[in-house]
């Protein structure tokens, strides 16, 4: 009984003991050794400085984040296999139309906005399936199947045109007349033109696709023009130019401006007009000759109007009605001070070209824009403080808050109240026109940065210019600029060290190289740790014992390297030999040679790949397989080796 009672008294010790050890375990640890999680105390959304920052304070690093993984597993990844057996066992692959559909749609799920890589493929998988099988897809479920895929694709990743042509084209054919309709995902505004002279009964379409939702997105939008065969059928024309499509490529919007006889031929011309990254409204008029849409304006040219002066077309009395423009060039790209020059044009047509005229004294002119005065001005934050503020305030009363480069106007005045030590002031602008929601946008990055900076007392108005610098291209800050208002603040003596004197100061020299020119005084050239800064050289003036601070070139030695090219990468010239020239025979003597002007430098696994497919293409077997084979081999990981693998199968 004893030992029972002993044996029990044990078992309840321990089992006591286990429990203490579970509970201390599941107890979090002191205070002293969590890591340091936010609280659920908001945070003021600025912190504002009661005072400006001291013009030299030193920049304060901050604390590095601590980054906590995600419960959610992470899905296994399926690794790719490199060849498990020598070349001799692997032959090309017999392809059937449905296994190419399904590596396309591979190849299209795929899809990255921030990789050409992947959307090269595509290029090259869809041509490859139509090469092979010029009426793939064959079967409509395959064709609805890949074209939802690329619409459901990152936008502007995928080049559409040629199946959407083949759909629209069949669902056109289905109705048997022209007029508006709706097929899958498209809608389609069409109306009736007389493109080629036979019947008048041709079709000039708008087709668009969007994304569902409140806020509609643009998935596709095209003019298509199609005629109208003896045996009544409708027929898709091909294009003999990049006629655009939006999203793809830079086109942002295209609207059909008109479809009628411009030019008195007999003919209807279609006139479009397209918005992209270039200047003004690109116009295109196209007409149907000899079987294909052909851009009428003379080959080299283009017609970027601000404004349509005049284009009589509508008055039957005139013969040859000219189009009248004011044509605009870019002056300062966008993001800079977005200013356009401009000269008056007449486009006739002559010669089966539209063809530009100008007034003999005529010349391009700055326009009359915020863009164009402030460029004018630059560098404005090399002024006194006050001087920037005036000047920017009153170009945006003069021109509005709503033109193009108010948004950089703004910023660069916030700058300028914070160089002026008017804080607040600054806070209010960037808060005004910082986003919602927003955080990729250059206005969304530039205006964050400022006011992250801004909320750390210990930050000078360099380091906020510097924040801003590193925060986006192109930024509203010159830190060149703010250091030569700086210059007229600073004494530098010649009496003491010029490196320590602009130490002292926080304007941290990286380098100091003499530099002794032939009729001048000797002087330092420096290289500071600031972001987007010059050379600066900086000359002794023997009368007021001081230095004088100027922008220099680089010395002797100092230049900026150039990037050495480590690989060949493919030419725009080789992917349009293929896509667009439909010659893969000039692909294969576009690469050669590339490879035989640079013997040393190896090829990319994306080359490697065009070479094989252009081989294989060309049914030149035995060269294909075994550049496919050598593609996967030494690229078994990445996308072109695993693209190459897919040509290949065991014996």
């Amino acid at each position: 009984m004893a030992n029972r009672i002993g044996l029990w008294r044990i078992t309840l010790l321990a089992g006591l003991c286990m429990g203490l050890a579970v509970i201390f375990f599941m107890l979090p640890e002191p205070l002293a050794a969590q890591a340091p999680f936010a609280t659920n105390t908001p945070q003021p959304a600025t912190a504002v400085p009661t005072s400006p920052p001291s013009l030299f304070a030193t920049n304060t690093a901050p604390a590095d984040r601590q980054v906590i993984a995600p419960n959610t597993p992470m899905p296994t990844a399926v690794i790719p296999q490199s060849p498990q057996a020598p070349l001799e066992n692997y032959a090309l692959r017999l392809w059937l139309e449905s296994d190419l559909i399904d590596l396309a749609l591979e190849q299209i799920a795929a899809l990255d906005a921030d990789d050409v890589d992947t959307q090269r493929a595509v290029q090259l998988t869809m041509y490859e399936l139509v090469d092979r099988f010029p009426n793939a897809p064959s079967n409509p479920a395959d064709l609805e199947e890949l074209l939802q895929a690329m619409l459901n694709a990152p936008i502007g990743t995928v080049d559409m045109r040629p199946l959407v042509h083949r759909y629209v084209e069949d669902a056109l054919n289905s109705n048997g007349q022209v007029a508006d309709f709706t097929v899958g995902s498209f809608t389609i505004s069409a109306l009736t033109a007389n493109l080629d002279g036979r019947n008048g009964e041709d079709a000039v379409m708008q087709v668009r696709a969007y994304s569902g939702g409140d806020e509609p997105t643009t998935l596709y939008d095209e003019i298509v023009l199609a005629t109208r065969t003896e045996s009544g059928a409708f027929q898709v024309v091909p294009i003999d130019y990049e006629l655009p499509a939006v999203p793809f490529g830079d086109s942002q919007s295209v609207m059909l401006q008109r479809a009628s006889d411009v030019n008195r031929d007999g003919l209807d011309e279609v006139v479009i007009e397209v918005e992209d990254s270039g200047p003004g409204m690109r116009l295109y008029i196209v007409g149907v000759r000899n079987g294909v849409v052909m851009d009428l304006v003379a080959p080299g040219q283009q017609i970027r109007a601000g404004q349509i002066v005049d284009w009589p077309v509508d008055n039957p009395e005139i013969r040859e009605p000219e189009l009248s423009v004011i044509q605009v060039d870019t002056v300062s790209e966008s993001p800079d001070w977005p200013c356009l020059s401009e000269i008056p044009v007449t486009w006739m047509y002559s010669n089966n070209f539209y063809r530009p005229s100008t007034e003999m004294n005529a010349s391009m002119t700055n326009q009359d824009s915020l863009g164009c005065a402030l460029l004018a001005a630059e560098p404005i934050l090399a002024n006194e403080p006050v001087d920037a503020i005036n000047l920017l305030n009153a170009a945006l009363e003069q021109y509005g808050v709503n033109v193009p480069g108010a948004n950089r106007a703004l910023m660069t005045l916030a700058m300028a109240y914070t160089l002026n030590g008017q804080l607040d002031e600054a806070i209010s602008i960037a808060q005004s026109v910082e986003p919602i929601g927003e955080t990729g946008s250059w206005i969304a990055r530039q205006s964050r940065a400022l006011l992250d900076a801004i909320a750390v007392p210990s930050n000078t108005a360099l380091d906020i210019c510097e924040a801003l610098v590193v925060a986006s291209e192109a930024p509203a800050c010159d830190t060149d600029a703010v250091l030569a208002f700086y210059f007229t603040r600073v004494n530098l003596t010649t009496q003491e060290d010029l490196t320590a004197q602009l130490n002292a100061v926080s304007l941290p020299v990286v380098e100091a190289v003499p530099v002794a020119e032939l009729g001048r005084p000797n002087r330092l050239v420096v290289q500071f740790a600031i972001e987007g800064t010059s050379w600066w050289g900086f000359s002794p003036d023997a009368r007021s014992q001081t230095y004088s601070a100027e922008l220099v070139p680089a010395p002797a030695g100092f230049e900026p390297l150039q990037p050495g090219v480590t690989t060949l990468e493919v030419p725009d010239a080789a992917y349009d030999a293929l896509l667009v020239d439909d010659d893969p025979a000039d692909v294969l003597n576009i690469l050669d040679t590339l490879a035989s002007n640079n013997p040393s430098i190896p090829a990319t696994p994306a080359m490697i790949y065009l070479r094989a497919l252009s081989y294989d293409l060309l049914a030149s077997r035995a060269d294909a397989r075994v550049t496919y084979f050598n593609a996967w081999s030494n690229f078994p990981m990445m996308l072109w080796g695993q693209l190459a693998s897919k040509h290949l199968e065991l014996r």
